[in-house]
């Protein structure tokens, strides 16, 4: 799903990718836009990142599992923060499959506040951030780990 300079909420959906996809692909990428909110759903088995949010000042997150993205040939993580703020909240971030090698939330710019939210399985991290202050924790349980 590509969401470019739009106002949209997803609710109660699975996304992925065809089993043995020739292409990358990410399962939602969110560009320029102002507010996004990803409700209740699955973002699963994508060979590139699960959610890639750029350049967007409001995207929620809440009640969702966002697991198994990613290759065994390239690191990419379940979400991909950069030029953003994000709000996650009662959502599982993981990685089931042992032959992807990747982090779970990687924060390259921009800010995440993260509410009962869980990861494991990370061969990285389970939360990864290049900026200071850029990551705010409340009743989170990281079992992989914080860079």
């Amino acid at each position: 799903i590509w969401i470019e300079a739009s106002e949209v909420f997803i609710e109660n959906s699975q996304v992925w990718t065809k089993e043995n996809s020739p292409k990358t692909s990410t399962g939602i990428y969110i560009t320029g836009s102002p507010k996004i909110t990803i409700s209740n759903s699955k973002v699963f088995q994508n060979n590139g990142n699960g959610v890639n949010i750029k350049n967007s000042p409001e995207v929620k997150i809440e009640y969702c599992d966002i697991y198994d993205n990613g290759s065994s040939s390239v690191s990419y993580p379940q979400i991909r923060i950069e030029a953003s703020k994000v709000w996650i909240e009662n959502s599982k971030i993981w990685i089931e499959t042992k032959n992807i090698e990747n982090k779970g939330i990687y924060i390259k710019s921009g800010a995440a506040l993260l509410h009962k939210v869980s990861t494991w399985g990370h061969s990285y991290y389970g939360m990864y951030s290049k900026q200071r202050f850029a990551l705010a924790l409340y009743e989170c349980d990281v079992k992989d780990g914080i860079d």
